[in-house]
């Protein structure tokens, strides 16, 4: 019993000096490690702003551009722009940038006007049971295939399920012309005379 009460003990001490060995190994890394916090802080690039660097061939500038401040040329000379890229500096064409500049920003509108229509018709679908329950008393009526029904004495017709978006945004119902909103809702535009 006292024996294995003996090797019990130096066990632990043979764990401890390997642990104490193992943060003074870790403690002397630390030590080595340079003393600025900073360094391992990811740094901004240095060149982050496009500049016109333009071609040195003569010409009437002698190779002078005025630049915007997007760094794009107001002249037609053949010229580069440096544009910092995940690889480091890359050089392109005024021109070949220019273009590609126009379609990334038609990209990014175009992008934009899809998430703001995507955006709105789930503010649709969301608003529907809504107009389903507060229109439950209401008549029903069915326009191009699409049902709404009629509320505040015929000045809106409220949808009361998701409506088909190729339908158009003008319709006449019971000598009545109405105008579709950006929510869906038809309200009354201006009434039709009826013939007599």
């Amino acid at each position: 019993m006292k024996k294995a009460i003996q090797e019990k003990q130096e066990l632990k001490r043979q764990q401890q000096q390997s642990a104490s060995k193992i943060q003074k190994q870790a403690y002397k890394r630390i030590l080595k490690l340079p003393v600025n916090p900073n360094v391992f802080l990811q740094q901004k690039p240095k060149f982050s702003n496009m500049t016109l660097v333009v071609n040195n061939t003569g010409g009437s500038t002698n190779g002078t551009a005025s630049a915007t401040k997007e760094g794009t040329s107001s002249t037609d000379q053949q010229g580069y722009v440096s544009v910092q890229s995940s690889g480091g500096k890359s050089f392109y064409n005024i021109n070949v940038y220019q273009q590609e500049a126009e379609k990334l920003k038609a990209k990014i509108l175009l992008k934009k006007k899809q998430v703001q229509e995507q955006k709105r018709l789930e503010k649709i679908r969301n608003q529907i049971p809504k107009f389903r329950t507060m229109s439950d008393n209401c008549d029903r009526i069915k326009i191009n295939g699409d049902k709404y029904a009629v509320t505040e004495n015929g000045r809106a017709l409220v949808p009361i399920r998701m409506f088909q978006l190729t339908n158009p945004i003008e319709c006449i119902w019971n000598g009545n012309k109405y105008q579709r909103n950006s929510q869906g809702v038809f309200k009354l535009s201006t009434p039709v005379r009826r013939k007599r």
